[in-house]
């Protein structure tokens, strides 16, 4: 893809698995939806991939949302903020109650910052920030990312514990959570991941994406009564008693189909009763009844199945209320 016009905008949805302890909202086997801007390193596409997220969640009508950013520099700054973390935290070492912070105190003192333990959370709290030891560089890329936030009136909230799980993210990273919920329920998360791709053996290609949890999501809008049954879609079976009705409700069904009206001919050689089993059987939400009087007629019988009312209509009529 490197030989394509640049930046590349990738999206994808599907299933993920973890091996992992199930927690509220988590489960072994999730699905996932993402997207990603490969090959541009300007705060524009970070604010893309921001806002991006930020639409969709807020298209489902998620309005008690935030953001949460913060940036956490690059390799040019890091280490330096790395450094003065770790001293803090070996100087406060006995607030650190939670063991496992305490064993990340030598592998991934970052880590520390996203612990949800209470002790640990207050420690944090007064913790130097990764913002103070951004470089020029980073510096200039997040106040450039913030100032584009405010020219689209993307409200935000900076937190400088935010750092994120994954060790390759640079720079901007983000969350969207319920707004009375906490991070624990974080519903979009991302971020920039610069050094990835060379990481991982190709070229230097700077990137930004994000994730968004489609069940978290989900639970999310149930809990504040988003979620609306999908709209009732109209499929219409025909039913047909003897030989030439057997013939005409092909004809009849052509008619209905031309207009967009999902129509099913009931399978030929049984009863109008096993016809109408049938219809139900397929969910249909209307049925049309045709005999040799509706042909002699030019007449039919049009059937709701969901409110059993039942009325006798010309060709014309029936597709217009079907229509409907």
């Amino acid at each position: 893809m490197h030989n394509l016009p640049q930046p590349i905008r990738l999206y994808y949805n599907g299933p993920f698995f973890r091996y992992d302890r199930p927690q509220a909202g988590r489960y072994r086997q999730l699905h996932q939806f993402g997207a990603e801007l490969i090959g541009d390193s300007n705060s524009v596409s970070d604010v893309e991939i921001i806002q991006l997220a930020w639409n969709i969640l807020n298209s489902l009508g998620n309005k008690d949302i935030k953001l949460l950013i913060n940036s956490i520099g690059d390799s040019n700054c890091r280490d330096d903020y790395i450094n003065e973390l770790k001293r803090y935290f070996e100087l406060n070492i006995a607030s650190l109650s939670h063991k496992e912070c305490i064993n990340r105190l030598e592998t991934n003192p970052l880590r520390i910052l996203d612990c949800k333990n209470d002790s640990c959370i207050s420690l944090t709290q007064n913790a130097p920030t990764s913002i103070e030891f951004l470089c020029v560089e980073c510096l200039s890329h997040w106040n450039q990312t913030k100032s584009l936030l405010d020219i689209l009136s993307i409200e935000y909230t900076v937190d400088t514990t935010l750092v994120r799980g994954l060790d390759y993210y640079t720079r901007t990273v983000f969350e969207i959570v319920p707004d009375s919920a906490g991070q624990q329920n974080t519903l979009a998360a991302g971020g920039r991941y610069d050094g990835l791709i060379e990481q991982l053996g190709g070229s230097p290609t700077p990137a930004i994406g994000f994730a968004m949890g489609i069940e978290r999501t989900i639970e999310i809008m149930e809990a504040q009564n988003l979620l609306k049954p999908p709209k009732a879609l109209k499929k219409l079976t025909i039913t047909h008693v003897g030989e030439e009705a057997s013939q005409y409700a092909m004809r009849l069904a052509e008619s209905f189909r031309e207009k967009s009206i999902v129509t099913i001919v009931a399978p030929r050689n049984r009863s109008l009763k096993s016809q109408l089993r049938f219809a139900n059987s397929i969910l249909s939400s209307h049925v049309v009844i045709i005999g040799e009087s509706e042909i002699h007629n030019k007449t039919l019988m049009l059937r709701d199945l969901n409110t059993k009312e039942q009325q006798e209509l010309d060709i014309t009529s029936a597709i217009t209320q079907m229509s409907k």
